[in-house]
């Protein structure tokens, strides 16, 4: 199993119940395992994530995780 420290910002946290504002979500995942996997697992629909960082660096939906990556999954940003 891999170990990943997942953040969600804006409304994604609303799909993971009793996530706190700034509280990681700290989860075992299987080999192999995406960001892809991860999105779909969690019920969130994947045109709602724009950014997504894994160690600080842009990521696509096809990256697979290793052993302690920190997730960071942003909705889009508006403003002005």
């Amino acid at each position: 199993m891999i170990r990943i420290e997942l953040r969600l910002f804006g409304e994604l946290r609303g799909f993971v119940k009793g996530l706190e504002l700034g509280e990681p979500k700290i989860m075992d995942v299987s080999e192999r395992y995406t960001v892809g996997d991860l999105i779909k697992d969690l019920n969130i629909p994947s045109d709602t994530v724009k950014i997504i960082l894994v160690n600080g660096r842009s990521r696509g939906e096809d990256y697979s995780f290793q052993q302690n990556d920190k997730v960071a999954l942003f909705p889009p940003i508006a403003g002005g």
